[in-house]
């Protein structure tokens, strides 16, 4: 198939997410606001989003805290689009949360075409140890994504999945995570093994604004290993919600050419 000269301009993608956060702002502001705790209060919301890496905490007993946002993908002449990224995580202990995924909408355009679809439901939970020694967080999530959705959006199996995060605050605006990812999912020709592993670096500009540089490497056991850079923005309105803009590049050939997001977090 030939490349697809139609598919939608990262730059365009990049105003709709400066648009979105600008809207989403505007809204926010125009409610009561709590004040927000001072950088690295334990009690200010700590997201799975916007970096590949989870966060090594739960939420907390009886909290809920909802993760949303969308992504422009563009690889190998393609483009994708995905929303709303839905992440339910609510805290049923001190250390434990369940986690409900709901089936992302995707559209992928090639070759002048366009697929449009519901993808699987996500399904996990994490336990959080620590902190331990030297104030690191560890926490593990086992996961599963259920068959649900389009046809051409999901494997048509179950495909279970399990992550391990580590963080550690080196200073009190500076931070380190990292993550190591294993899956078996559904293909084509079988199921595929791969590892993924993640490191990421946070700084907190201020009490509101924070940025994170991010490297991510895939392994997969059939396949070429991927390489991406990662980096982006945060923005507390308040303890409880927090805005993300972001995006990335490959740093190998088979990894996609570019991603453009933006997500908002609310915690209740």
């Amino acid at each position: 198939m030939k490349k697809n000269s139609r598919v939608c301009s990262p730059i365009r993608a990049f105003g709709l997410a400066v648009l979105m956060l600008a809207a989403s702002s505007v809204f926010c502001f125009a409610q009561a606001s709590e004040p927000l705790e001072p950088a690295g209060d334990p009690d200010t919301i700590a997201t799975d989003r916007p970096d590949f890496t989870e966060s090594a905490l739960v939420v907390g007993r009886k909290r809920l805290q909802i993760e949303t946002g969308f992504t422009y993908t563009r690889i190998a002449g393609a483009s994708s689009f995905g929303a709303p990224e839905a992440l339910f995580r609510y805290g049923v202990g001190k250390k434990l949360e369940l986690r409900l995924g709901l089936p992302n909408y995707s559209s992928l355009r090639f070759g002048g075409q366009t697929q449009a679809g519901l993808g699987a439901t996500y399904l996990g939970f994490k336990y959080q140890i620590g902190p331990i020694k030297n104030d690191v967080n560890i926490s593990i999530i086992p996961a599963v994504f259920a068959p649900t959705g389009g046809r051409d959006f999901n494997s048509g199996d179950w495909d279970p999945e399990v992550k391990l995060c580590i963080s550690k605050s080196i200073t009190e605006r500076f931070g380190i995570s990292g993550m190591l990812y294993a899956a078996y999912p559904t293909q084509s020709d079988g199921r595929n093994f791969f590892l993924q592993q993640t490191v990421s670096f946070s700084y907190a500009l201020n009490d509101r604004w924070g940025t994170f540089y991010e490297f991510v490497n895939t392994f997969p056991e059939r396949g070429v290993s991927q390489h991406f850079f990662h980096s982006g923005v945060t923005y507390l309105v308040n303890r409880n919600t927090q805005f993300d803009i972001h995006f990335g590049f490959g740093l190998s050939r088979e990894a996609p050419d570019h991603l453009i997001a933006a997500g908002y977090s609310v915690r209740f």
